[in-house]
C-alpha cells in the first residue's frame, strides 16, 4: 500500500488507523490526517505520535476525549489541555495531576477560557461518570468503524 492509499483510507474514516500496518500508524502525515477525521483514533497512533504535540493537539481539537489517549507528558502540558478543554471542558479530568493541580492555571481556564460551557447546576463530582459515559458512546463508534467492511 502506498502512502496516498493509507491517507485516502483515513480521511474517509479516521479509524481506518486501526486497520494499517504499524509503519503507517508511524507516519505524522498518515496519523495526522486520521484524528483530524476522528480525535480517538490517537488510540491507534505509535507511541511516538502520541506523545507528538502537533498530533495530539489536532487530536484533542477534533475530540477533547482523545486526551485520554496522549502521551502522559502531553496530558500535562498547557496547549494541550488548553485545547481540549475549549472543546469540552470535563476533560480536566483527564489532565496530569500536576496540571490539575496548578490552581492558578485552572482558575484561568474556568474563568477565562471555558465559563460559557459550564452550565448552571453543574456538580463536578459528576464529571467521572459523564465522561466514562463519554468514552462508552466513543468505544461504540469504534467498535461500528472497525466492524464496517474495508
Amino acid at each position: 500500500m502506498d502512502k496516498s492509499v493509507a491517507w485516502s483510507q483515513v480521511r474517509d474514516q479516521g479509524y481506518a488507523l486501526a486497520r494499517l500496518d504499524a509503519a503507517w500508524r508511524d507516519d505524522e502525515a498518515v496519523v495526522l490526517r486520521a484524528v483530524q477525521t476522528t480525535g480517538m483514533a490517537l488510540e491507534f497512533a505509535s507511541e511516538r505520535l502520541r506523545a507528538a504535540k502537533p498530533v495530539v493537539l489536532a487530536a484533542v481539537t477534533q475530540d477533547a476525549l482523545a486526551l485520554v489517549h496522549a502521551a502522559e507528558s502531553l496530558r500535562g502540558d498547557r496547549d494541550v489541555v488548553r485545547a481540549a478543554m475549549k472543546n469540552n471542558f470535563m476533560v480536566y479530568a483527564l489532565a496530569a495531576r500536576s496540571l490539575r493541580e496548578d490552581e492558578a492555571f485552572m482558575l484561568r481556564m474556568f474563568r477565562d477560557e471555558v465559563r460559557g460551557q459550564v452550565l448552571c447546576g453543574f456538580m463536578p463530582q459528576e464529571i467521572p461518570e459523564l465522561i466514562a459515559e463519554a468514552l462508552r458512546e466513543r468505544e461504540a463508534r469504534k467498535a461500528q468503524a472497525l466492524a464496517e467492511p474495508q
